[in-house]
């Protein structure tokens, strides 16, 4: 009975030893494997960061980590989109010259780091602000947008191919990089436009202008000495013949509501303030359908100089030197 209770004990002692050397093992294995893998992520780290690893093996590690190459504002900016940004641009450059331009007319691949970077930083600037006023782009408005640009451009197919060849894109791409970021731009364009405080001066300089032209003074000189239009600021204002759907909406209105040679009042549109004179009209079954016009530009705050504005007050980290 005695040697039956040693055997079982000893038994039962030894299964406990072997449970215990298992999970010595176990441990040990996962030491090792947490080890490695912290060793690996400090070599890829330094890699990235230090050597400038830009290779197969870095690019897809960084489609998989989330390795930040600045932060903008405390918006994480990833290193993978400064790859892609990169490639695109160089890419597009490089179609460039195949086509016959002049390869030093073009950027070279320092300017092309430094080009994607930027854009990436305006970016974020560009979406803090937006959210700060509550704007933002609806899947819609992109795939109406796309939709106009395909009537432009001769159909899906031709647009699509020359994506794929000037930028590798394929139209989601586009949508996500081009569309949606055209038109987030312009929806804080129209509301910077209307914010009074920052246009107060131009609105002055416009309602000044006015009222010399009620009181006799020559619209081309003063369209030559004061408007921001560079295209027709030169020529008196002239806009020439122009039918709907060619201006925007609110100068569009404006424009066909006057009669030959009458005045507009003060005309604002997300590029600033005009004051508007139609000098010809063309009708067709008592509806205008063409105007020629002139006008004088004041313009307000762009979302260009709003943005750089911004971006130097931003508080940016880079973990790259370009």
């Amino acid at each position: 009975m005695e040697e039956r209770d040693e055997i079982m004990k000893n038994s039962v002692s030894g299964q406990v030893g072997k449970r215990r050397l298992v999970k010595m093992l176990v441990l040990g294995m996962v030491t090792a494997a947490v080890i490695i893998l912290a060793g690996t992520v400090i070599f890829l780290t330094l890699g990235i960061y230090w050597w400038g690893w830009q290779g197969p093996v870095t690019r897809s590690v960084l489609n998989t980590l989330p390795y930040p190459i600045a932060v903008v504002n405390n918006q994480s900016i990833k290193y993978a989109d400064y790859l892609e940004d990169v490639e695109t641009l160089q890419r597009f450059f490089a179609s460039q010259i195949a086509e016959g331009v002049p390869a030093e007319s073009v950027p070279d691949d320092q300017e092309i780091h430094e080009n994607a970077m930027e854009r990436l930083i305006f970016s974020a600037v560009l979406e803090q602000e937006s959210a700060k006023r509550d704007l933002e782009v609806t899947t819609e408005e992109i795939d109406q947008e796309y939709s106009t640009l395909l009537e432009q451009s001769g159909g899906e197919e031709a647009l699509v191919a020359e994506l794929e060849t000037l930028y590798g894109w394929n139209s989601d791409k586009f949508k996500q990089k081009v569309l949606s970021l055209y038109l987030l731009q312009n929806k804080l364009a129209d509301a910077l436009s209307k914010d009074e405080s920052l246009n107060a001066e131009a609105r002055k300089r416009a309602d000044d202008l006015l009222a010399s032209l009620k009181e006799g003074a020559d619209f081309e000189q003063l369209a030559q000495e004061n408007s921001d239009d560079p295209s027709s600021g030169a020529n008196g204002g002239d806009l020439g013949w122009f039918g709907r759907g060619v201006m925007v909406e609110e100068f569009e209105n404006a424009a066909f509501s006057l009669a030959a040679g009458e005045l507009s009042d003060v005309v604002q549109t997300q590029f600033g303030f005009h004051i508007i004179r139609v000098d010809e009209v063309e009708t067709e079954d008592d509806e205008v359908t063409r105007v020629k016009a002139r006008h004088i530009l004041i313009s307000s705050t762009s979302v260009e100089e709003y943005i750089d504005t911004l971006m130097q007050e931003a508080k940016v980290t880079k973990y790259i030197e370009i």
